[in-house]
């Protein structure tokens, strides 16, 4: 299990309720908007101090991701004037400092207002096509905040590029992958390292929405690949893996080689720019060999030299185009494309 948010544990309970032994059980949304202000000095587009304390108390729950303050199940407890206020407080005791975050943030359509929570919900969840965040710099905390929506929210495309995520964020990210909302995931161009790669390989294994995850140029080495191949052997759900520009050398090629004959879903896998060398493509030849739902394997910038494209010819089942590209690149005029396919030829009668 994922470790918790490092925020400070509270009792959560409502204090109108204090006084009533038989409702101590009682999460804190026991009756919004009436039992929250009945003791408040004014109305509640003006709430009390009893309010914003129970206020305060059921954003420090969420944060701590007790399960009876999920975003699923308290989107159905709070009418559009408290989940506007619960947002502000939200935005306010996770230090949100990107504005574009914040905005995003107050417009989300979480959760099921007044209705049944989303999983037992007959009524079509709210989906947002795409989510761009790229470069906004968001932090750890802020990345949990994300989290803790995503719960409720499906999102086709969620774009995290370029925000400079290091591996104090693999903890959050891994929170995102484990509610299993996104279809595509863009991490490129972060700071993970094998140590937030880590983590989120953990919730990789059992993604069933997942179809596509970027981790170009994110630092990672032969720890990555051990790890992402741990994942690939149970996942069945991801169709593209793009690692382009890291360092898995050859030890991290022949780890997703062998998870590659376990697994039968990816179709994609981008490993540019890696330093597998000759080795390291002598051993995804040999997955080849058993995989037959890989179409496209993606090694240019390698230096696999002859003796390995020759093997990755041999048991590639795309077309001779699409192998050249996927070793040499694309091409980019008349005078490159003509001796690549000699190349091809030759590659083809061998």
């Amino acid at each position: 299990a994922l470790p918790p948010p490092p925020y400070v544990a509270v009792v959560v309970r409502c204090p109108a309720c204090l006084a009533d032994p038989a409702r101590l059980g009682e999460p804190i949304w026991c009756r919004p908007n009436t039992r929250w202000t009945h003791e408040a000095d004014g109305p509640p587009e003006r709430p009390g101090k009893l309010w914003r304390h129970a206020l305060h108390l059921c954003v420090l729950g969420a944060l701590n991701r007790s399960p009876e303050f999920g975003a699923a199940v308290l989107g159905t407890k709070l009418d559009p004037h408290s989940r506007e206020l619960f947002m502000d407080e939200m935005i306010a005791m996770s230090h949100v400092r990107s504005t574009k975050f914040a905005a995003f943030l107050r417009s989300l359509k979480w959760g099921n207002v007044g209705g049944e929570p989303a999983a037992a919900s007959d009524a079509a969840e709210p989906r947002l096509d795409k989510l761009e965040l790229v470069g906004q710099h968001l932090k750890p905390d802020e990345l949990d905040l994300l989290a803790y929506f995503c719960e409720s929210q499906p999102v086709g495309l969620l774009n995290l590029a370029r925000n400079r995520c290091d591996a104090r964020c693999g903890h959050p990210l891994a929170h995102i992958l484990a509610f299993d909302r996104c279809d595509r995931v863009d991490l490129s161009w972060n700071k993970l390292g094998n140590t937030g790669l880590h983590h989120i390989a953990r919730s990789l294994g059992s993604a069933m929405a997942l179809r596509s995850l970027n981790l170009t140029a994110n630092g990672l080495g032969p720890p990555s690949g051990r790890d992402l191949a741990m994942a690939l052997k149970s996942n069945k759900s991801l169709r593209e893996l793009n690692l382009a520009f890291n360092s898995i050398r050859a030890e991290g090629a022949a780890s997703l080689a062998a998870a590659l004959t376990f697994n039968s879903t990816l179709e994609t896998l981008n490993i540019r720019s890696n330093g597998i060398g000759t080795d390291g493509a002598i051993a995804l030849a040999g997955a080849l060999r058993q995989n037959h739902t890989i179409v496209r394997v993606v090694v240019v910038d390698n230096n696999i030299g002859e003796e390995g494209a020759e093997e990755l010819a041999k048991f590639f089942r795309g077309s001779i185009g699409v192998l050249m590209e996927c070793i040499y690149g694309p091409p980019r005029g008349k005078a490159q494309q003509a001796p690549r396919v000699r190349e091809s030829e030759r590659v083809e009668s061998r």
